[in-house]
């Protein structure tokens, strides 16, 4: 028995009932009845045999159905959503009813349904739509596309589509195969911008350059690319309505961004980041900018040295600045312990004796404010173990943020723009960078790095003063009339409950502060990085030195801004470790930071490494100058020559002696007197001679006169050498 049909055929009985065939097996097929009104699922099963012996007697006659093939691309953002929710059911229904879907048709079977219905959020009713919609197609895909949007197939267009310009011209052309895979094309480019900076235009520009364009050669020999002329490439509409049925507008703005920033920018905003906070200081943002002025050298006012860096920390709560610096310090260790160190009274008050500024009260910058919470993002000093080690043994949490997602530390990003704003145009022909093609910061820049820390002092008071009109305030406050500016938040809150304090002295927050190593101790002091210090105060250190005992490890703390000074502790006493002047070549590494020390580090063993190579080179030729000397020399001492060592010793010097004299030195050699070529030192009445006796002036004069520069000349013209 040979079966011509298969699944998704349709067939017209002599009624002219329309079936599809849903399933076909050698024993039966089921057909779905296509015309029963009201979306009635009716199901037929029928022996194999019988279905073949109606088609071949005539009963049952085979059509073709139209077959229309699903391209998900083509496509509207909503169509396809809701093509591949359908597809989802379709799928769970194959599953549980497949293959030949017969219990569909019972009643009492309809759990499965409602559990459908509630996992896809749509109606018992409009699930049968679908199901009974994809059995009466013969199970096509394409059953399963929405039809309230756009059209499956693409028109045919004979005219093109859009209306004509002022001219009445029509630039628009009928899209072929071959214009909507080039626009294919460029709509992945610009799914796959991954730089974030291409726009459509772009795209646009891109697939006429590549697809639309001819290529002609100039007299010089220079290829151009020579547009078409206009009515035979796709307009710019055109491209712009073909990207958006492809692309969503959500889509679209994930591409110029990226998909974490879109959903930062759109989550909802279900409260404020004060949420929960019960003190000031509970909740810190501490973060980092740069500048927007450029600045100079404060000892070479003509040399450039790019933007500062301001580290800010402030309180959420109250929007109180408790901690700022500014330093060339970008992404280090030394900047956040700097920020941190002005938590402190004595940070801040040296910072305020460096701008020459002043407090009108104590309270518009509160000090020893130790933050419960310091919250930031994920910059490489926030996330090191030095900053964790720092944090914990001052009994601070860390909240680090995900990435990209300033708004998630909104108070600093907050006020690093109105950092930048208070600014305004006071610095524009300062150095201030203005986003303007025609910004001239580099060139009219004038301040230095004390320059920019008094302004970053002068908005720190400034800011904690002044009333922030966005700030709700609660009846309480309006009652007592206190006003929204960070100073008088601060004291409210404070009465409320009291922010934690840092109670540890000076030295001992400064010992936190820096950064934990390993020196060694010996004979030569103390020993870090290759560097030698000495502390004339320690008596042990002293008295281990002289006793000369072996090399043992300590536990020390350096300051990361300089390599003039190590500290450590013994016996509960901070002592102080300064570089051994007595090693002149590390003095110079005194003022260096440690991060330029271990520059000039890296860069020695560099060095030392090619001179490894060339020292390797001049030994192999060294040794090759031995070899040549050892195998010119083969005789060997008779057996007797060690009886007369004494005297021949004595008889070698001289003539080693004789070979190696002054006069052979400088050139001067006794000639025979019966000689008549060469005067003889007894002629004095010789050229020679007389030129030579007058050399022997010179030079006595010269000695009588103590002068050792002419003494020098005329020792030199009396050998014959010149200068």
């Amino acid at each position: 028995m040979s079966i011509n049909y298969s699944i998704g055929d349709h067939i017209v009985d002599i009624h002219h009932n329309k079936y599809a065939i849903i399933y076909v097996s050698t024993d039966i097929t089921i057909l779905c009845l296509d015309t029963s009104p009201n979306f009635t699922l009716t199901l037929i099963q029928q022996p194999t045999e019988t279905v073949l012996s109606s088609l071949e007697n005539g009963s049952f006659r085979k059509i073709e159905p139209s077959q229309v093939i699903v391209n998900v691309d083509d496509l509207s953002p909503k169509q396809k959503q809701r093509y591949e929710r359908n597809l989802n059911i379709i799928n769970e229904i194959n599953e549980y009813y497949g293959p030949g879907y017969l219990e569909l048709t019972e009643k009492s079977n309809k759990h499965f349904l409602q559990e459908l219905s509630n996992k896809y959020g749509i109606s018992i009713q409009n699930l049968r739509k679908i199901i009974i919609k994809y059995l009466r197609s013969g199970c096509q895909l394409s059953s399963l596309i929405d039809q309230r949007g756009a059209p499956l197939g693409r028109k045919k267009y004979s005219t093109p589509a859009g209306r004509t310009t002022i001219s009445g011209e029509k630039f628009a052309i009928i899209l072929t195969e071959k214009d909507i895979k080039n626009m294919d094309e460029a709509v992945e480019s610009i799914r796959k911008n991954h730089t974030h900076s291409g726009t459509k235009k772009d795209a646009y520009v891109e697939m006429l350059r590549k697809h639309y364009c001819n290529i002609e050669i100039d007299e010089d020999g220079n290829a151009h690319h020579v547009l078409y002329p206009m009515g035979r490439y796709p307009t710019l509409r055109q491209f712009y309505n073909f990207v958006n049925k492809k692309i969503s507008k959500n889509e679209y703005q994930i591409i110029r961004t990226s998909a974490r920033e879109y959903q930062n920018n759109h989550r909802a905003i279900i409260g404020t980041e004060r949420n929960d906070l019960t003190y000031p200081g509970e909740l810190c943002d501490i973060d980092a900018t740069p500048t927007d002025i450029y600045l100079v050298s404060k000892n070479d006012p003509e040399k450039l040295v790019n933007r500062a860096h301001m580290y800010l920390i402030i309180d959420v709560l109250t929007g109180m600045i408790i901690s700022g610096s500014v330093s060339f310090e970008d992404n280090s260790n030394a900047a956040v312990s700097n920020v941190m160190m002005n938590l402190k009274r004595e940070g801040r008050d040296q910072l305020l004796a460096e701008t020459h500024l002043t407090l009108e009260s104590d309270d518009l910058w509160p000090t020893d404010i130790l933050p419960g919470t310091l919250r930031c993002d994920r910059g490489s000093e926030f996330t090191s173990k030095e900053f964790r080690r720092k944090c914990h043994e001052l009994n601070i949490a860390i909240q680090l943020v995900p990435a990209a997602t300033g708004s998630m530390k909104g108070t600093v990003e907050k006020e690093f723009h109105q950092f930048n704003l208070a600014m305004g145009d006071t610095f524009e022909k300062r150095g201030l960078i203005l986003k303007r093609h025609d910004s001239d910061h580099k060139k009219t820049a004038c301040l230095n790095i004390d320059d920019m820390r008094k302004i970053m002092v002068s908005y720190i008071i400034y800011h904690n003063n002044r009333v922030i009109e966005s700030r709700f305030r609660s009846p309480e406050m309006i009652e007592r009339n206190i006003s929204a500016s960070p100073v008088e938040l601060w004291k409210f809150y404070s009465e409320k409950n009291s922010p934690r304090y840092i109670h540890m002295n000076v030295n001992q927050y400064i010992w936190t502060l820096m950064k934990p190593a390993k020196a060694s101790m010996g004979r030569q002091g103390i020993v870090f990085k290759g560097l030698h210090y000495m502390c004339n105060s320690d008596n042990y250190l002293i008295k281990y030195m002289r006793n000369n005992l072996e090399t043992v490890k300590m536990d020390i703390r350096y300051d990361e801004a300089s390599m003039r000074n190590i500290y450590y502790i013994r016996d509960g006493v901070l002592f102080q470790a300064h570089l051994n002047p007595l090693y002149p070549e590390q003095m110079d590494y005194a003022n260096m930071s440690y991060d330029m020390f271990m520059n000039y580090q890296k860069r020695s063993r560099e060095q030392i490494t090619k001179n490894r190579h060339d020292n390797l080179q001049k030994r192999i030729a060294y040794n090759k100058q031995l070899e040549d000397i050892r195998d010119q020399r083969n005789s060997t001492p008779s057996p007797t020559a060690s009886n007369a060592i004494r005297k021949n010793s004595q008889t070698e010097k001289e003539i080693d002696n004789k070979e190696h004299s002054f006069a052979n030195i400088v050139g001067l050699y006794e000639t025979s007197p019966d000689s008549n070529d060469n005067p003889t030192i007894e002629d004095n009445n010789s050229e020679y001679s007389k030129e030579n006796n007058k050399n022997d002036n010179d030079l006595f004069q010269v000695i009588d006169e103590e002068d050792p520069e002419k003494f020098k000349e005329a020792f030199l013209k009396k050998f014959g050498y010149k200068d």
